[in-house]
């Protein structure tokens, strides 16, 4: 006799593998479904209150200290398709389709307006207004760290004032090696004013490479003071 429905009010052990509409699956648990409206539901008890499934890792004898969430309205976000851990969303989905990271790592930080240098390779200082996400950007040495590998995008803009035309460079350099440039801009002065460069680039980085910028001039220039002030330097992980 086929079994139709079945009710557990308790827990349950089976010891081999268990399948649902099929007669032939290799895994713990294999479901076959008409598809139409999903294989499997998750639905909450109550209204608006968290359908989510977990997944545990086994380590060091104990399946409860790395876990992972996935399912919608965890963590109190309401229709939103969610992923974390430690008791935080990673992502969130919205219903509109819009995917939010919101510990993707990030700064921005404006330069230190009226800092002379001097002739040659000077690292540009961007320590002002700093906004960060995450803790990969040092204002005092004007550097980010990368704390994971993958791919990054930044940009970096820098105005200063001279006493005499020249052609300067700013650059931004990976590990502090002027032979590995994530980009390079040249602006020549036209007169004893302004000066102006933007670099804006992608780059692979390794957990731990670092990336700084970086300014060659033949004289010496001062970073402008007046509005939109000395320019800025910013970056964010691409995935």
């Amino acid at each position: 006799m086929a079994l139709t429905r079945v009710k557990f009010n308790d827990n349950v052990t089976i010891n081999g593998n268990v399948g649902v509409s099929t007669s032939s699956f290799n895994s713990k648990l294999e479901v076959k479904g008409p598809g139409a409206n999903g294989t499997v539901r998750v639905i909450p008890a109550s209204t608006n209150a968290e359908a989510s499934i977990g997944y545990y890792q086994e380590t060091a004898g104990s399946n409860m200290t790395s876990r992972w969430v996935a399912g919608v309205g965890g963590w109190g976000h309401t229709n939103q398709f969610v992923i974390g851990n430690s008791d935080t969303a990673k992502l969130k989905i919205s219903t509109a389709g819009h995917v939010l990271m919101p510990y993707q790592p990030a700064f921005r930080a404006n330069a230190k307006t009226g800092q002379t240098y001097g002739t040659g390779w000077q690292k540009v200082i961007y320590e002002n207004s700093v906004t960060t996400r995450g803790t990969g950007y040092n204002s005092t040495t004007s550097t980010f760290t990368a704390p994971v590998d993958g791919w990054y995008q930044f940009n970096c803009q820098w105005t200063a004032t001279s006493n005499t035309d020249n052609d300067g460079t700013l650059s931004l350099w990976i590990n502090n090696s002027a032979s590995d440039l994530a980009g390079t801009s040249s602006m020549p002065d036209t007169g004893p004013n302004y000066e102006g460069h933007v670099v804006s680039g992608a780059c692979y980085l390794a957990a731990n490479d670092y990336v700084a910028p970086w300014r060659y001039s033949s004289v010496t220039n001062t970073t402008r003071t007046a509005a939109p002030y000395g320019g800025w330097f910013s970056g964010f992980l691409i995935g």
